[in-house]
């Protein structure tokens, strides 16, 4: 004979329920706890280029809006040289995969095409997001009393293989249109090499270089406002906001900047939470804009 007690039977499933309730939430926690710490606390922003450049302060203000972002500590480390490819070096033979990333540009295409590199582009990295695009400008000393891009083009042809410009580096995005540029327009000029474009700006005011080609409006606005050089054209296909008055010769020269990179060995799940943490610092910065990047970052 069995005998039935249904308010035991349903006080058990109560108490079952409850208990797998519980468990079914301890296993969720635990998961994001285990993401969680799975997640480095520190990340590193490598930059090809030295502090106080272009690149270093577009980097820097990412890397600001990531810290908020993640709640992470986000540190941007320069290394110059090698046209910009010493942070793929590094993160390619390192150990700090996971919480390594590069901050690249179009110098991490062509720097590989100028130097020996033990890595390939598309076999070893992932790209995450690319946030910035930013046009050229050419800048020539003001000593050359030149005032516009005729008289220059004009002065470099009379004078073949004795005008110089001021190179950020082999592989660099800047010097790959001078050269290309110099190309189209029949010129013969001779580069000048220097460790980033904060370098050859300097240049410019001591006189030891002609002309130079920068990516980054302010530098080129400073640069004039100073009275050390005169802004001949901007290198986008119509005026450029930041530039009013500053015309394109007819030789279009964007380029991309801001590229995220990371080693194909980062865990997938540090990748894809970076890569949705990078998307929203993006937003923010679309929001709020920051005049540094005002006119470089992409919608």
């Amino acid at each position: 004979l069995i005998i039935f007690f249904p308010e035991r039977i349903t006080m058990k499933r109560q108490f079952l329920k409850a208990l797998f309730g519980f468990l079914g939430l301890f296993g969720i926690l635990g998961t994001g706890l285990v993401r969680a710490q799975t997640v480095p606390q520190v990340f590193n922003i490598l930059v090809g280029f030295p502090a106080g450049g272009q690149t270093y302060l577009q980097a820097q203000t990412f890397a600001k809006e990531l810290e908020e972002v993640m709640k992470v500590k986000v540190v941007c480390e320069p290394m110059p040289g090698a046209g910009g490819i010493i942070p793929l070096n590094r993160v390619h033979g390192g150990s700090q995969i996971d919480n390594s990333i590069i901050f690249g540009s179009v110098a991490s295409v062509t720097g590989q095409l100028m130097n020996p590199v033990p890595w390939d582009l598309l076999r070893d990295f992932d790209p995450l997001v690319l946030s910035l695009q930013s046009p050229l400008y050419v800048v020539v000393r003001k000593s050359l009393n030149i005032k516009t891009f005729e008289e220059f083009d004009k002065y470099v042809k009379a004078n073949p293989g004795k005008v110089n410009y001021g190179s950020a580096g082999i592989g660099t995005f800047t010097t790959a249109y001078a050269e290309h540029h110099a190309k189209l327009m029949g010129w013969k000029v001779e580069s000048i090499q220097y460790k980033g474009t904060n370098f050859t700006a300097e240049a410019l005011i001591k006189s030891e270089v002609d002309y130079i080609a920068t990516g980054f409006w302010p530098e080129a606005n400073q640069l004039q406002q100073s009275g050390h050089g005169v802004i001949l054209f901007n290198s986008t296909r119509n005026r450029h906001n930041g530039a009013p008055g500053v015309v394109r010769p007819g030789i279009e020269g964007s380029v991309y900047t801001g590229l995220f990179l990371v080693s194909k060995k980062m865990k997938p799940e540090i990748k894809e939470s970076l890569t949705k943490s990078l998307l929203e610092a993006h937003k923010r910065l679309l929001t709020n804009t920051p005049a540094l990047l005002k006119d470089n970052i992409m919608p």
